[in-house]
């Protein structure tokens, strides 16, 4: 993955990367002090009506030792995506699938509300 580099606060307001799976589309951005960070990025999942905005403070703090990505999932923050026939468990694995499409190191979780039951969802069944 090639990480943003010009982390600030406004830069959560842009318009995300966005990444589509099985016709799912994932909602995204990647920051980090280095463009090819090979280090595990931090994978913030906010609650089913946070923003990326969210999560201006955690980002920042985050960044000085580990990459940092935010996810929306298809009914999920910015994404509208709706997915009613989601399950939490087919939601998890979207998580997985994105991980392993972006080739990405082994992922830690940190989620908000809705998300940190994706979280803990996601580490389970993807250890």
């Amino acid at each position: 993955m090639r990480y943003r580099t010009d982390y600030s606060a406004q830069s959560l307001t842009a318009a995300p990367a966005v990444l589509e799976l099985d016709g799912w589309q994932l909602h995204y951005q990647a920051f980090s002090s280095q463009e090819d960070d090979p280090r595990p990025p931090v994978l913030l999942l906010g609650g089913a009506f946070q923003s990326f905005r969210s999560f201006a403070s955690e980002v920042s703090e985050l960044l000085a030792g580990h990459p940092v990505i935010l996810l929306d999932l298809p009914s999920q923050g910015g994404n509208l995506q709706l997915a009613p026939q989601l399950s939490l468990e087919d939601l998890a694995d979207l998580i997985a699938a994105f991980a392993e499409t972006l080739q990405l190191p082994p992922l830690m979780p940190i989620g908000l509300s809705y998300g940190s039951a994706l979280a803990a969802l996601f580490a389970a069944r993807h250890p």
